[in-house]
Order: structure tokens, then C-alpha cells, then sequence
């Protein structure tokens, strides 16, 4: 899958540190959680791994844990202050989570992110105490959402046409026809 697609075309460096990192913690992350690693060979500074959710004791996908793992790279992404990070559909291959489901949820958290992006930007330039520096976008400033397959980029664009149709992201309540 894609885990070992980024290995492999990172090098054994980026194994090496993925060892010491697990033996340092312990084990492996919980699912949804974020550990960042240098990115090697890679085009990238950094790789962002998360663990996807197994299915859970009742045989049900668990959307929650999917979520956080969606909202712990954009978080490890803003505080390596990366100005752009690809995500790949989590948990769609080996662990099997519902792919249009993964789609949707994806398109979600990437928009409450830029929600809650706009909305402290709006804030802070309210604030005539504000600095000029607390009303940056926050990072990363560009999020790419990835389609390893034809029907993942297909059900990726729909789901992101789909949520920012509904509500652009920029939006005020005023100008989404809302009162």
C-alpha cells in the first residue's frame, strides 16, 4: 500500500528512524495519532504517518478515530509550520474503511480546519489590538486531499465539491443565505 510505497521510495533511513521512533514510544502510535518523520529521498521534508482505525469490536468503521487521524496531521502539519501537505485516503486499502465514507469525512475535518482558520483570522483582524502577525493563515496553507486510484480522486472531488457547495469556507452566515 501506500506505506510501503513511501518506504521504499524513501529509502532505509526512513525505516531506520520509523524503528527508533516506535521503540521509543513503546509500540505504535494509537490509531489517529500523528508521528512526523524526515522525509529522506522523498520530494517532502517530512512524512506525516498515522495509524488508520481497525474496525471495532462490533465490526463497525469507527468515523471518530478517522476524523482525529485527519485533524492530527493538519495539527503535526501546523506545528512543523509546513506550508502544504498531501493526504492520502486513510484507512482505505489494508484496513478497509468504507471508501465514500472516508471521502466524506476527509472533506469535513479539511473544512472545519479552514473554518476555524478563517474564523480567528476574521477575529483577530477585528481586534484593533491585533498584530499583524496574529492574523496569518495558519499552516499549512495549502492542503491537497490524494486519490491514489481513479475512483478515491473521483469520490474525493465529489465529497469537496459536495461540503464547499453546501457552505463556501469563506463564507459569513450573511452571504450563505443564513439569519
Amino acid at each position: 500500500g501506500i506505506d510501503e510505497a513511501l518506504h521504499a521510495a524513501a529509502g532505509p533511513l526512513l525505516q531506520y528512524e520509523c524503528a527508533l521512533a516506535t521503540k521509543a514510544m513503546g509500540g505504535l502510535p494509537d490509531a489517529g495519532e500523528t508521528v512526523v518523520s524526515h522525509g529522506y529521498a522523498l520530494p517532502a521534508r517530512y512524512v506525516l504517518h498515522t495509524i488508520a482505525p481497525y474496525l471495532d469490536d462490533t465490526g463497525e468503521v469507527q468515523d471518530d478515530v478517522l476524523a482525529a487521524a485527519y485533524r492530527s496531521i493538519l495539527a503535526a502539519a501546523a506545528d512543523y509550520e509546513l506550508t502544504s501537505v498531501a493526504i492520502p485516503c486513510i484507512g482505505t486499502g489494508f484496513y478497509g474503511f468504507p471508501l465514500s465514507r472516508a471521502t466524506r469525512i476527509a472533506a469535513a475535518v479539511v473544512g472545519e480546519w479552514l473554518e476555524a482558520d478563517v474564523a480567528r483570522v476574521r477575529a483577530a483582524a477585528a481586534d484593533p489590538t491585533t498584530s499583524s502577525s496574529d492574523m496569518q493563515w495558519a499552516f499549512p496553507h495549502r492542503i491537497v486531499l490524494v486519490g491514489w486510484t481513479a475512483s478515491q480522486t473521483k469520490l474525493l472531488a465529489r465529497a469537496v465539491s459536495d461540503l464547499f457547495s453546501q457552505r463556501p469556507p469563506c463564507s459569513t452566515d450573511d452571504e450563505a443565505g443564513e439569519s
